[in-house]
């Protein structure tokens, strides 16, 4: 088995993880916004948010994937997203 399933990584797929893990390193104002569709959910609004709310949240982690995808300088102090 490799690796990645002997982690069992699957039961952190989900929209409640990537929020949260987005923020550390990142714009604050970017990944608090990626951040807002799943705070006080519970494991079982997860579904219903990211059906209800899915394109927001699609624009939202195309920001955050944006800001990943910039050298590191970047994104330190001034958000290139504004």
């Amino acid at each position: 088995m490799p690796a990645a399933g002997r982690c069992d990584w699957e039961q952190f797929h989900n929209l409640l993880t990537l929020s949260t893990s987005s923020g550390p390193g990142l714009d604050p104002g970017e990944a608090a916004e990626l951040m807002e569709h799943t705070q006080w959910a519970t494991d079982a609004d997860l579904p219903a948010i990211a059906a209800e709310r899915r394109e927001a949240i699609a624009e939202e982690i195309a920001d955050v994937a944006i800001l990943l995808s910039l050298p590191r300088a970047t994104t330190r102090g001034t958000s290139p997203m504004t």
